[in-house]
């Protein structure tokens, strides 16, 4: 199962609250219902993006935290952070036949992370909901406010997003967002036919036809507002949503 969201960062706040994008489901192998699979958690305060697994550790099962952002000089990943005000889009997957997880960002020129230990991984969840929800840590005494918006979920048998696919969503890096002169669309899949962006009423204001894994749009004359940017590459395609400042 694939979950693709776009959701806006918001300003820089003090509120000790957390969103977190969810599937929860069933495990066979102990009979109970309701458990989180796989997510993805924002934290308002520090603009921290975290993926999150269920794993079998030492015969105990448990939900588990993963920082998504590059590694340091000793190997070891460090905490991914989100700009302020700026659309984000977080793609998660599992993989019930291995039990692998994926979680992506195009953040940073694409973060991809994985996780698929065979001694940990719990292969055969069943999933079963996708859920969106928000809770405060203690002492929290300011508000914080989210907005979403292109929220897909896709199930495939035998199939998880990776490194090394041809999944056009998860490779596609589109930066700055929002953004004022040019916006940069790249993809490490190469395909990358043409792009287009539309307005809010669906009329197309800007097309251009592509050969490489590289292409710029000069937005200077679009007046400010929400478009919808529209990416085709050899055997998919994805639409992504862009503010222009």
């Amino acid at each position: 199962m694939d979950v693709s969201v776009s959701f806006f960062t918001g300003p820089n706040t003090s509120s000790v609250s957390t969103n977190r994008f969810v599937v929860t489901g069933d495990d066979p192998s102990d009979m109970s219902t309701g458990n989180s699979i796989v997510a993805m958690d924002y934290d308002f305060n520090t603009r921290e993006i975290t993926g999150l697994g269920r794993l079998n550790n030492a015969g105990t099962r448990g939900f588990f935290f993963f920082q998504l952002g590059p590694n340091d000089a000793m190997g070891n990943p460090t905490a991914l952070t989100a700009p302020a005000n700026t659309w984000v889009t977080l793609t998660f997957s599992y993989n019930s036949v291995t039990g692998e997880y994926i979680w992506a960002t195009d953040l940073n020129g694409g973060t991809v992370a994985s996780f698929d230990s065979a001694n940990f991984m719990i292969p055969g969840q069943l999933p079963v909901f996708n859920q969106v929800f928000g809770f405060s840590g203690d002492g929290n005494s300011s508000a914080s406010t989210i907005v979403i918006d292109d929220y897909t979920v896709t199930a495939r048998p035998n199939s998880i997003l990776s490194n090394d696919t041809n999944t056009l969503g998860t490779e596609l890096v589109v930066f700055p967002n929002p953004a004022q002169d040019l916006l940069n669309i790249s993809s490490s899949t190469n395909d990358i036919n043409s792009v287009a962006l539309y307005d809010m009423n669906g009329r197309e204001v800007l097309t251009k036809e592509n050969f490489s894994n590289e292409i710029q749009l000069d937005i200077r004359s679009l007046s400010k507002g929400v478009y919808l940017l529209k990416v085709i590459g050899e055997n998919s395609s994805i639409t992504r949503k862009i503010v222009k400042e």
